[in-house]
């Protein structure tokens, strides 16, 4: 299995987050939400929980999955860029 460019710099930023989290002491301070562009119940969610329970316990901070799911991403897009 190949990874996109942009699926390489997704899981970079979630490997890379303990290291900032710590370096920056309390941060995050409030719970963090993850917008995912695809379906309740499939790979892609699936994977994204498992790997945010992980952060979770390792960052002591609570992650929220958000599917937003339509329009080829772009449903999902909007939702960050609004954020």
């Amino acid at each position: 299995m190949t990874l996109t460019t942009t699926r390489r710099v997704a899981l970079g930023a979630l490997l890379a987050a303990p290291g900032l989290a710590r370096a920056q002491g309390s941060y995050p301070n409030r719970s963090v939400r993850v917008i995912n562009a695809y379906s309740p119940g499939g790979t892609a969610d699936v994977v994204s929980r498992i790997v945010l329970a992980g952060l979770s316990a390792r960052l002591g901070q609570q992650f929220v999955v958000e599917n937003r799911p339509g329009a080829a991403g772009t449903v999902a897009a909007q939702a960050v860029a609004r954020a």
